[in-house]
């Protein structure tokens, strides 16, 4: 199914009702609760409803403005911070041949990525609700938009595609956004899929494959499931390694997956250590 204006149209009272079911969600039971305007502005509900319906099937966003604003959600980082990342993300995805204006869009996520982390933001600073739902739509819209807003216009290879398709699975997990979705995650783990299966495994590469297929193998189900967990396993293999934690993947470094899937990723481990890999039921 093609993404076209009717999801825009169909999708904005969806919006509403999810950004007021969280803002009148406790901030204790809701991690995501004081990150949601109560008021939030009509044309960023739009242009929200936009995105998240382009990213439904992985599609640029139908809307022209939807990428227009530039984000100052991780402007509370110190500056320290954002050269390790900004230094870390290039060091790790700059070897791997990853287009240099996709790299600025990851920096970018692991920006947004580490104001969720309270270590990371002065206690003392407030985020704006609007500018933090900004950055995110920011975020999606760029990815979704690669390669075409790229400064070249170059033709997207596999490994951007794995890159791109894997942060915007990133995206979607950190919000858990659409809960009514009727394609959840299925579209964009295929996608994922399809991009990593003939990429190139060595040195230079492994970092990034590690992180997406953990990524793959966390979110998906039955067979993708089984697909992404025996990459995974094979990777851990090469690598050697028999524990998992943000410190053992490079990548997760800097665009965490423990704070995000927590449990989940002990249970992945699991069966990735285990002779025989098991279907993860629904």
């Amino acid at each position: 199914m093609a993404y076209t204006h009717a999801w825009v149209e169909r999708d904005v009272a969806d919006q509403a009702r999810f950004i007021s079911s969280c803002a009148n969600t406790p901030e204790e039971s809701s991690p995501v609760r004081m990150l949601i305007p109560r008021d939030l502005a009509p044309n960023l509900i739009m242009c929200s409803s936009d995105v998240n319906g382009a990213l439904e099937y992985g599609e640029a966003p139908y809307l022209q403005t939807s990428c227009s604003k530039s984000p100052i959600s991780w402007s509370k980082l110190s500056l320290k911070d954002l050269e390790k990342i900004e230094k870390g993300i290039s060091q790790l995805l700059a070897p791997c041949h990853v287009h240099s204006d996709l790299i600025v869009i990851m920096t970018d996520l692991a920006y947004f990525s580490s104001t969720l982390q309270p270590d990371r933001v002065n206690s003392s600073s407030y985020i704006d609700p609007t500018a933090f739902s900004e950055g995110l739509c920011w975020l999606k819209c760029k990815l979704l938009s690669f390669p075409g807003n790229s400064s070249d216009s170059a033709t997207e290879n596999m490994i951007d595609r794995a890159c791109r398709f894997g942060a915007l699975l990133y995206i979607k997990s950190i919000m858990d956004e659409f809960p009514h979705s009727k394609t959840g995650s299925s579209i964009l783990l295929k996608k994922l899929q399809g991009s990593l299966q003939d990429l190139r495994k060595d040195a230079k590469t492994i970092p990034l494959l590690l992180w997406l297929f953990t990524l793959g193998a966390v979110i998906s189900k039955s067979a993708e499931r089984m697909s992404f967990t025996q990459g995974l396993k094979e990777l851990a293999t090469i690598c050697g390694i028999n524990s998992f934690n943000d410190d053992q993947l490079s990548v997760s470094k800097l665009l965490s997956l423990q704070q995000i899937f927590g449990s989940s990723l002990d249970k992945l481990w699991e069966d990735v250590m285990s002779p025989t890999i098991r279907h993860k039921d629904s």
